[in-house]
């Protein structure tokens, strides 16, 4: 009896040497294999200008239209348009928008009902936080131009109320960044496929534009002002 006892008990104490291994193994296999995933996730912190701005372009992004008459449910996605362009504002968009627009740069053909064009649309988002150093530039080259300038910062990671600058076409492209994770990103904008889109975002953190509309396109980047 004395003899099952003590190789029931060494039995036992070998069994709970052997589970502590096991344990301790798996975690630091996990642990390397945590280790070992990419994070692309953006950091999540919003400051008050971004919200300011995200907040003028779902205003703007809201009215905004591929025609003039849109039917219900074929606006943007109306076949007959052929290339879809949300160039069209109705009667809720921001009227400070348009007073702006109507001060600063009277008559300009960029900011009329029916031509409203991405950069107007992004210089239209800053508005109530500071204006954009833009003159006559178009959106391919913005990128350039805040590479170097005081008080801006270029990113890969976006933040909600960045400009997001596109390469592609004989202009290229701006939008404003309305969210982002590590998944996908959604952005508003004028002059493009539709007011408010969402596109997937690859393992590395690029944006992937092969949604049939922007595969002549690559995002640059993400521009935000210093906090």
């Amino acid at each position: 009896m004395k003899s099952f006892r003590r190789a029931f008990g060494c039995c036992t104490i070998i069994f709970f040497f052997l589970l502590i291994v096991v344990v301790i193994s798996y975690g630091t296999l996990t642990t390397i294999a945590l280790q070992g995933e990419v994070n692309t996730s953006p950091t999540p912190v919003i400051g008050h200008s971004n919200n300011a701005v995200v907040q003028m372009a779902v205003k703007m992004a809201q009215h905004l239209h591929c025609q003039p008459d849109p039917k219900l449910g074929l606006d943007c996605n109306d076949p007959r348009l052929g290339i879809a362009l949300d160039a069209w504002y109705d009667a809720g968009f921001p009227q400070e928008v348009i007073q702006w627009a109507a001060v600063h740069c009277p008559g300009c053909a960029a900011w009329e009902n029916g031509n409203f064009q991405c950069v107007v649309f992004v210089i239209a988002s800053y508005i109530n936080v500071r204006p954009l150093p833009i003159v006559n530039e178009n959106a391919n080259q913005f990128w350039n131009l805040f590479a170097h300038r005081p008080g801006w910062i270029e990113s890969q990671q976006p933040l909600p109320g960045d400009i997001m600058t596109w390469a592609g076409g004989p202009f290229g492209h701006v939008s404003i960044v309305l969210a982002a994770d590590a998944q996908s990103i959604t952005f508003a904008q004028a002059n493009a496929q539709m007011p408010i889109q969402t596109l997937p975002r690859n393992r590395d953190g690029s944006v992937n534009t092969h949604n049939g509309y922007w595969d002549a396109f690559t995002v640059q980047g993400f521009i935000r002002p210093v906090s």
